[in-house]
């Protein structure tokens, strides 16, 4: 996969161009993220994008092991959109940071794994909303 094809994931998600992301990811594809409670890797870029209208990712430090990927990110944007997470939007920008780590096979990702800062996260929106 290498940092080129992990750049088209970071366009795809930044120009909300599915079709770039969906490319990286192999037909029948493991998703073990928990976040919004083990929602599809799709859902939640699609959550992301409808509560963050500005959603912006950024690429982190990365290495390889093997056929593993493990790469840090960061998405900056701004709560206006709409109803996240249960709360209301607050017009407050606000920052998530994870890591993934990528199995792959034949250039694409057949298990991916996620850790986010999720508690971090929804204490922003609190605070947010809440000022």
């Amino acid at each position: 996969m290498g940092w080129f094809r992990r750049r088209d994931g970071e366009r795809g998600f930044n120009e909300r161009a599915i079709d770039l992301i969906e490319e990286l990811l192999a037909d029948h594809m493991i998703d073990r993220g928990e976040a919004l409670m083990g929602a599809d890797i799709r859902k939640r870029i699609e959550a992301v994008h409808h509560g963050l209208s500005d959603a912006h990712l950024t690429l982190g430090p990365h290495m390889t092991i093997g056929n593993t990927v493990v790469w840090f990110w960061t998405i900056r944007g701004t709560h206006t959109s709409a109803k996240f997470m249960g709360l209301a939007p607050s017009g407050k920008e606000v920052s998530l940071t994870g890591v993934n780590i990528d199995r792959l096979e034949n250039g694409r990702v057949v298990e991916h794994r996620e850790s986010a800062g999720f508690a971090e996260y929804l204490d922003q929106l609190k605070a947010a909303v809440s000022s």
